[in-house]
């Protein structure tokens, strides 16, 4: 059942302005339990919403708004299509009309993603992470250590110190150690220990 009440009067601000405040409030009972809204408009065309569990949205008359949850949330939206938002850890993502977008976190990792999904990230130990389109990415880590995996699941692990591990999309695999050595590993968890050539 839908219950909805109006209320309305014309108030004299401090500067002498006169605007119109129209005040609506909509209860929609479900068969469980009920959400209310309080509704305020305002004469510039901007309103402010508020929810039953305290969220709070600000919209201004050229259609940008602030969002704010009770966790300390807060989404703001630009009129240009862009928006920040903050989540209550820190974490805030910057998005950008054309769908780029850039998260930072509070320990410091950065993810920068392109419009077409691709994106890298950065982290505080300076870890880098190029991630592209396809699914395939590249990992370059500070001990030196690169990690090249492509969509197919598969993935090649260079060392510094020579090793290397292919890993194939079947989840077999071959280890080659620094004195030539390999160690193999079959896609049924089987293995055979080669000597160097």
């Amino acid at each position: 059942m839908l219950f909805t009440s109006h209320r309305s009067r014309t108030l004299q601000t401090p500067g002498n302005l006169r605007f119109f405040l129209a005040v609506i409030s909509i209860c929609l009972f479900g068969p469980e339990m009920a959400h209310a809204y309080q509704l305020i408009k305002n004469a510039d065309g901007s309103s402010v919403l508020t929810k039953s569990d305290g969220t709070k949205i600000v919209t201004n008359k050229d259609g940008s708004s602030v969002e704010t949850d009770p966790d300390g949330s807060q989404i703001v939206k630009n009129k240009n299509g862009s928006s920040v938002v903050t989540k209550h850890d820190g974490t805030k993502i910057v998005m950008n009309k054309d769908g780029s977008s850039v998260e930072t976190d509070p320990n410091g990792t950065q993810i920068v993603t392109n419009p077409n999904k691709s994106s890298v990230e950065t982290r505080r130990d300076g870890t880098k992470i190029i991630r592209n389109a396809d699914g395939s990415s590249i990992e370059m880590r500070p001990d030196h250590v690169e990690i090249v995996r492509n969509g197919d699941g598969s993935s090649e692990e260079d060392r510094p110190d020579g090793t290397k591990i292919i890993v194939n999309a079947d989840h077999s695999s071959i280890r080659t150690n620094p004195d030539g050595s390999r160690l193999v590993t079959n896609a049924d968890g089987s293995t055979k220990t080669l000597p160097a050539k």
